[in-house]
């Protein structure tokens, strides 16, 4: 069973939210209180950043920015080595 089911039981785990400037959006929730989990982590035109999750309900928020780009393997692979480094899936 996952760590996210033992501790907040079955529901959404991650939204996702578009936006047009991934480094504006980062300092705004950091002027908010909130904190990044990942890096920004970058692949040919898409950004993405997972912020902290919410202590009481477990969902984490997504930030990400494209700009042409979609995921591949590497980004989504580059994803999962920075969540485990971090132990944060």
């Amino acid at each position: 069973m996952s760590r996210f089911i033992e501790e907040f039981g079955p529901g959404v785990q991650h939204v996702a939210f578009a936006v047009e400037d991934i480094d504006v959006a980062l300092a705004s929730v950091s002027l908010s209180g909130g904190h990044a989990d990942t890096s920004i982590l970058s692949d040919v035109g898409i950004r993405q950043v997972f912020l902290r999750r919410d202590a009481r309900t477990g969902v984490r928020i997504e930030l990400i920015e494209r700009n042409g780009g979609e995921f591949t393997d590497a980004s989504v692979q580059r994803l999962f080595r920075s969540m485990e480094a971090n132990e944060i899936y």
